[in-house]
């Protein structure tokens, strides 16, 4: 993910390690004809991938995959770009990849990927929560119900763009093979 901060661009990623067979997530600085490899920046005792990053309100938070760990999780970054703190845990007991978060007319809005069988399918559906506010662990589905796309072709989050005003959600596709 693609996040600029005081004239600088940086990309956040997965960084997968074989040896322990998990993620963490790392961060590239761009300058205008190189890199820099930041290092880790957030690591925790399960995999981590995704890593949603947003400003609000002039605060820097990330909400990347934790699946494993059966929750989705909000950080707040602490001191840019390396330091992140658990800020809180928005959802417990579900197996829910690729959450992205937007705010809309003061409400904000969960998009993420959840597996209702026992499988690990985060392809197939994609729901959507909402909640008066960020920090909070009280969000509700959309009164229409979840899942709102089921279609393994076009549930899976890959990011958000905007241009002219509009917003624009990215789908990943991802084959068996």
């Amino acid at each position: 993910f693609i996040f600029e901060h005081n004239g600088s661009t940086y990309i956040f990623v997965e960084d997968f390690f074989y040896l322990d067979k998990k993620g963490r997530i790392s961060i590239v600085k761009i300058k205008e004809d190189s890199y820099d490899f930041v290092g880790v920046v957030l690591e925790e005792d399960f995999h981590l991938s995704f890593p949603y990053v947003f400003d609000s309100g002039g605060e820097i938070f990330m909400v990347p995959e934790t699946h494993k760990n059966k929750d989705v999780r909000l950080y707040k970054c602490v001191e840019f770009p390396t330091k992140w703190a658990l800020e809180k845990v928005l959802m417990k007991g579900v197996s829910a990849a690729d959450t992205m978060l937007i705010n809309k007319n003061d409400k904000w809005f969960m998009l993420t990927n959840i597996s209702s069988g026992d499988n690990d399918d985060h392809q197939s559906e994609l729901h959507i929560f909402h909640a008066d506010s960020l920090v909070t662990s009280d969000w509700h589905p959309l009164k229409q119900g979840n899942p709102v796309i089921f279609d393994s072709l076009a549930a899976r989050n890959g990011g958000l763009f905007e241009e002219g005003g509009a917003l624009y959600r990215v789908n990943q596709i991802h084959s068996k093979e």
